[in-house]
């Protein structure tokens, strides 16, 4: 098991319903835009703590990578 790692995102507290990688429809609760290509996977456990000190944790429910129009990796885009 790796060390944790800490990534300077956007996270945003969202109630939104998103399609898992098995197909299935699931509840996400933060959404983190982070910069490029980041090496999350759907195994690891992500955990965020707001300004008020609520703490969500879990493992990603959903992960894309937003592309510019050659291809090059802008943000990863995470649901958790």
């Amino acid at each position: 098991m790796g060390e944790p790692e800490a990534f300077k995102c956007r996270a945003r507290e969202v109630t939104e319903v998103v399609e898992n990688p098995r197909g299935e429809e699931v509840l996400a609760h933060v959404v983190f835009l982070l910069d490029q290509l980041v090496p999350v996977g759907y195994g690891d456990n992500l955990s965020y703590t707001n300004e008020i000190g609520i703490k969500y944790e879990g493992k990603p429910k959903r992960v894309s990578v937003i592309r510019d129009f050659s291809g090059k990796p802008l943000f990863t885009k995470v649901f958790l």
